[in-house]
């Protein structure tokens, strides 16, 4: 391939006008790491007491 026509030029100076967020399918408590951290510790401390 032609190295000019696949280089890039980013604008550095340049504004936004939009931005695009991307969501996933999920809950906001689900894309949160600390709901999720609390939920392994739960299953931590279950599989420590396990007798």
């Amino acid at each position: 391939m032609d190295m000019q026509r696949t280089r890039q030029v980013f604008d550095e100076e340049g504004s936004v006008d939009q931005l695009m967020l991307w969501e996933y399918d999920r809950t906001p408590s689900e894309r949160n790491p600390i709901p999720r951290a609390v939920n392994f510790l739960k299953i931590a401390t279950d599989l420590a007491s396990d007798d």
